[in-house]
């Protein structure tokens, strides 16, 4: 049996625990993918001594070698085996344990290709799956009944590990941002009036922030999907390979966008959120300003709670009110 990404033959190990396909740092020099950042989709293909089976499969790359091999298969590829009808008798495997599964596709500027991701966590990956993106909830009177159509494209689960109570140690960039991350524009204790989507840059910004989708630069950055999230931060340019968890990612993300940061890349999303925008200064305005004029229906407490922990504002006790009051109190 032998494997083979695109058409480049690889050192390959089959493990049907593991929710994801992964492949070595070391060899995507060698395979050349198109478009990466954390993760790309490429075809893999398993030859056998009569036949063949080949997937699009989406990888997600690791700093070290898996188990002394470049590539370790997981369930996503093994699950499009068994849909297809394909089996790996050679293995031992005639009934894999696949779990719920839902499509990974890059949009926009990015190359197009689709492949499966599991929502199961597995240990033995390099890359860490197991955290969901709730912080412990808190009741607040502004908080309407939730309804399906509140409901993001992910579902976060109710309960957080006592973990989550305290924002996990980031990157020195992350940390350390407790007054960079607020506008340095006048504002005013008022509602502030919605932002007309007349402009691209704005319906973007306002699906990254408000939306649902987990796909290409309009991707929300409060999903948990691992991979949506890993191909958010590529577009982003945003290194998230240090963080170990969904929550993390997203104030990496949080960060990097109400900071106007998007205005100084040339990379997909922050090209399509910055454009027309005048400077970085606009861009974390209309940032802040999508943020404190949404309702509870577009913005959760839950979510509002992790826009100001990501830049550096004390949540513990406060009411939505309260977190809208302090990120629009200048610095």
């Amino acid at each position: 049996m032998s494997f083979y990404v695109s058409t480049v033959a690889v050192e390959a190990v089959v493990d049907p625990r593991a929710s994801y396909s992964t492949v070595s740092q070391s060899l995507v020099s060698r395979l050349d993918p198109e478009f990466y950042g954390l993760c790309f989709t490429a075809p893999l293909t398993v030859s056998l001594n009569s036949y063949a089976f080949t997937v699009p499969t989406t990888f997600i790359i690791t700093d070290s070698v898996v188990t002394g091999n470049k590539v370790l298969v997981g369930q996503d590829f093994l699950g499009a085996c068994q849909r297809a009808g394909f089996q790996l008798p050679e293995l031992g495997i005639t009934n894999i344990p696949v779990s719920d599964q839902r499509p990974l596709v890059n949009e926009g500027d990015t190359s197009t290709a689709t492949s499966s991701a599991l929502e199961s966590s597995v240990q033995s990956m390099q890359v860490a799956t197991s955290s969901s993106l709730s912080l412990a909830r808190q009741s607040d009177a502004d908080k309407p009944p939730s309804s399906s159509a509140e409901k993001p494209v992910t579902h976060i689960n109710d309960t957080t590990p006592s973990s989550h109570a305290q924002i996990p140690a980031l990157p020195a960039e992350h940390a350390n941002c407790s007054s960079a991350g607020r506008p340095v524009t006048d504002t005013h204790s008022d509602t502030l009036p919605p932002i007309p989507r007349t402009s691209n840059s704005n319906g973007v910004l306002r699906d990254v922030l408000l939306g649902s989708s987990i796909k290409g630069v309009r991707c929300s950055v409060f999903t948990d999907d691992i991979p949506a999230l890993h191909r958010c931060a590529a577009n982003h340019g945003v290194d998230t390979r240090s963080l170990t968890s969904a929550y993390q990612c997203t104030l990496a993300l949080i960060f990097h966008i109400m900071t106007g940061r998007c205005f100084h890349s040339s990379l997909p999303a922050c090209r399509n959120i910055a454009k027309d925008l005048l400077s970085a200064q606009v861009l974390s305005k209309q940032a802040f300003e999508l943020v404190c004029s949404a309702n509870s229906k577009l913005l959760k407490l839950d979510r509002l709670r992790l826009v100001a922990c990501a830049v550096g504002i004390d949540t513990k006790s406060k009411s939505r009110r309260d977190i809208i009051g302090a990120l629009l109190t200048p610095c």
